[in-house]
């Protein structure tokens, strides 16, 4: 079943970790979702860029290791290739803009939610972008977006 009306995808961290990692425990959960959605762009922001590249990073840390150096290495190549032939959209915006947005989501959801801070950047960005569909792995996050008013998408929560 493909999502009828959905041009663009806005996935957070949790959702291209899934894509990515075959071992990570949302990765089948992704591949089941991930046709519904391949025929939409997905908007891809300095955000994104930053803690994706970290996070797989620091999925080397752990003990043991979620993902060895060499295979994060070898993600963050194939993404940077990816971004460099315009796969994804990229939204660039005005960080007042971003900054002025997740301060008015926190003052409105901040005391009846669990919202890390990371998060309501994605949720800011991709309100801002005017993404059709957010997508996330994370039930925190997806219950900030729907709270924000975006169409979201919980996969393998």
């Amino acid at each position: 079943m493909k999502l009828a009306g959905v041009q663009t995808v806005y996935p957070d961290t949790s959702y291209w970790v899934a894509m990515r990692c075959v071992a990570d425990s949302r990765h089948g959960a992704w591949v089941s979702f991930h046709p519904n959605i391949e025929h939409a762009r997905l908007i891809w922001s300095p955000w994104t860029h930053f803690e994706l590249l970290n996070t797989l990073r620091q999925l080397t840390r752990t003990t043991p290791p979620a993902l060895e150096r060499a295979g994060a290495r070898q993600i963050i190549a194939a993404l940077e290739r990816e971004l460099a032939r315009g796969y994804y959209d990229l939204a660039i915006l005005d960080w007042r803009d971003e900054l002025r947005t997740c301060r008015e989501l926190s003052a409105a959801h901040g005391y009846d939610l669990a919202m890390r801070s990371g998060d309501v950047v994605h949720v800011a960005v991709a309100k801002l972008c005017g993404a059709d569909l957010f997508a996330t792995c994370d039930a925190d996050q997806h219950a900030l977006a729907e709270a924000a008013g975006l169409s979201a998408v919980l996969v393998g929560g």
